[in-house]
């Protein structure tokens, strides 16, 4: 999979940064099911506000899990740093990764279910937003520990606070993060670098075929 950056780039708009301008803003998206971890992100909040009294979360999404992450938001009393937003569509998902002091997916596995790649993380990345992901799944194939973002160990709340503070609080880390990131979506997963590389493969395979004569 690949994205397309310039098209993410078009369609920020800042209405989402300025509705959140007071706010050190950390953003999810993702379908709220178990394997996607949520609710270690959520249990982070209380850590973060510890050092970043105004960060506030903001988790994209809808599916089963979304009954048990509201209850467990309302037993940690982040009612007032928490939001789940839904359902956003996806022409206005960049505004909130343009938004974002950092974009988490805190994937699990559970039983062989986990996060393929994680397409969220390379949109994230091409609109510029520093990322987290948990260390598994295809989620290492995209972050690079300490170079373009920061992997977590699965199901770590307290490591992963620590690694969302230091985001945060860190500007040239940041900056880091969001410049390699770009980096990364250049040069391995941009649509572009994606089709040259299936042409490869597929041209590869072709000739394999033809030197064993086995195609028409």
């Amino acid at each position: 999979m690949g994205v397309d950056s310039s098209n993410l780039q078009f369609l920020m708009r800042d209405d989402v940064r300025k509705k959140y301008s007071e706010h050190r803003v950390i953003l999810s998206v993702g379908r709220l099911i178990n394997w996607k971890g949520t609710k270690y992100l959520v249990e982070a909040m209380p850590e973060i506000l510890r050092s970043i009294p105004n960060a506030m979360l903001i988790i994209i999404g809808t599916g089963p899990e979304s009954q048990s992450i509201e209850q467990r938001i309302g037993e940690l009393g982040l009612q007032d740093n928490v939001i789940l937003a839904g359902f956003v569509k996806s022409a206005d998902l960049p505004s909130y990764y343009h938004a974002a002091d950092v974009f988490v997916l805190p994937s699990l596995n559970i039983d062989g279910s986990t996060e393929g790649l994680g397409v969220v993380l390379l949109e994230a990345m091409a609109a510029g937003c520093p990322v987290i992901g948990s260390n598994v799944g295809g989620i290492p194939d995209i972050i690079v520990d300490g170079e373009n973002g920061f992997l977590v160990p699965e199901r770590d709340a307290p490591k992963l606070a620590g690694k969302i503070i230091e985001i945060v609080l860190k500007r040239s880390l940041a900056d880091k993060f969001r410049c390699n990131g770009e980096i990364t979506i250049k040069e391995k997963f941009s649509w572009n670098v994606i089709i040259r590389d299936f042409s490869s493969i597929y041209e590869e395979a072709i000739k394999s075929e033809d030197s064993r004569g086995t195609l028409p």
